[in-house]
């Protein structure tokens, strides 16, 4: 089963590039912080090459008139990952939201819809530049390898099935730690030598099992592109959640409100809750999945009524 990953390297800054598509032939660095205490929190490539390095002070850049230096937006930001979602649902109706710069696709029976993978990773690229965002895109067979592709390969990359660890063994072993706090089992790679994918999927699987326990095992798993999972489908969610949030805060602080509305209410909810209700069944029937129910619990009498409406 093929999956996508598109990626944003650089996310924050691309957020802001969005708005000011201007400055894209420039150094850009984000800062982070309270004046006068901000840092650098991330910069494109052309500030990298000009010496930009994150955790560097305001005052240690501001004296160079070649950059061009603007404040962290998380609304930008914000923005800027719900058009990546508006990209990923605009192909596949299976997606999982991977973190703010990266989101996965099911691209399971598109092929007849928007033509081989090759192509769809091109539209997928096209689309993402085409809301303002630079993105990496890789389609693999199972997610993890094709997130790791898309943070280690520039541009569009398809990986045949069977050919992962090949594909994968020239990146960097950092690859496996993007946007992870600082690891000590980095640390303990660096020690050892390793510094790509190809040496961590030769090591023995025992004895690196015994001196990194089940997380050395897990990291050795994905150099070689040997873990298949299924996808946390963002859709569905994120509809659970809205209705848990609109029953608690709005609807049920005002079931006895004295306006006599509150068969309107009861039937508000049941519309709320029972489309929900069909989508948790259907998940479970046809996809085995287990989902803590968002709804409060402390109404047995409703929450059966609900059910029975099913």
């Amino acid at each position: 089963m093929p999956f996508a990953c598109i990626f944003v390297p650089d996310f924050s800054v691309e957020a802001l590039l969005r708005a000011e598509p201007e400055l894209r032939s420039q150094a850009v660095a984000v800062l982070e912080g309270k004046a006068p205490l901000q840092k650098v929190f991330a910069g494109n490539e052309k500030a990298r090459r000009a010496g930009v390095e994150v955790g560097m002070t305001k005052l240690q850049i501001e004296a160079c008139t070649d950059f061009v230096l603007r404040a962290r937006s998380p609304l930008q930001e914000a923005a800027a990952h719900a058009a990546l979602l508006d990209c990923a649902q605009s192909f596949s109706p299976r997606i999982e939201d991977a973190g703010d710069d990266a989101i996965l696709l099911d691209l399971a029976g598109l092929e007849p819809l928007f033509g081989p993978q090759p192509k769809i990773a091109r539209d997928l690229a096209r689309r993402a530049s085409e809301l303002g965002l630079e993105a990496n895109v890789a389609v693999a067979s199972n997610p993890d390898t094709a997130i790791l592709a898309a943070r280690g390969f520039f541009g569009v990359t398809v990986i045949p099935a069977g050919r992962e660890a090949e594909q994968l063994s020239s990146l960097p072993v950092d690859v496996l730690f993007v946007g992870a706090v600082p690891s000590p089992t980095l640390e303990t790679f660096d020690r050892w030598g390793v510094r790509n994918l190809r040496g961590l999927a030769s090591l023995p699987d025992v004895a690196l099992s015994e001196r990194l326990g089940q997380e050395g095992v897990r990291l050795q798993q994905l150099a070689r592109g040997s873990i298949s999972r299924a996808l946390w489908h963002f859709c569905w969610a994120g509809y659970w959640s809205n209705c848990a949030r609109v029953w608690e805060r709005e609807l049920w602080p005002r079931r006895n409100c004295g306006c006599g509305w509150n068969w309107k209410m009861d039937g508000m909810l049941k519309m709320i809750v029972v489309p929900a209700l069909l989508l948790i069944h259907l998940t479970d029937v046809f996809f085995s999945a287990r989902f803590a129910c968002p709804f409060p619990c402390w109404m047995p009498g409703y929450f059966s009524s609900c059910c029975s409406w099913i």
